[in-house]
């Protein structure tokens, strides 16, 4: 999809993952939890790297905002890539929340993750 703000963004489920190179130090995330003010709990996410969690954010209002995350340093060295793994507490449905149908159980919106 497309957002004016943001240029280019996906969707995630209540779990999504991407690959950064093994050589990552730090990702930048645009990140929005649509409609976080509608909802009777924080949206929380949490990052995790190879499976160890390293972030973990309460949103409780939409709206765009980069996050800049230091990646932790591998625990196995010689993998080509890393997995980046992002968990949404609790999902959402926009039928629930905004009344329509439509009946997909979403996590927040990501726009293009840069890694350097």
């Amino acid at each position: 999809e497309a957002d004016p703000v943001i240029g280019r963004l996906r969707w995630t489920s209540p779990s999504a993952a991407f690959f950064v190179s093994a050589h990552t130090n730090e990702i930048d995330v645009p990140i929005n939890a649509a409609y976080a003010e509608r909802k009777l709990t924080p949206t929380m996410v949490t990052f995790a790297v190879d499976g160890r969690v390293f972030h973990k954010l309460g949103l409780t209002a939409s709206g765009w905002s980069t996050l800049r995350l230091r990646v932790p340093p591998p625990l196995v060295r010689g993998h080509q890539y890393r997995r980046v793994d992002i968990t949404t507490e609790p999902p959402w449905s926009p039928a629930a929340v905004l009344g329509i149908h439509d009946s997909r159980v979403l996590g927040v919106q990501l726009g293009d993750v840069v890694a350097r």
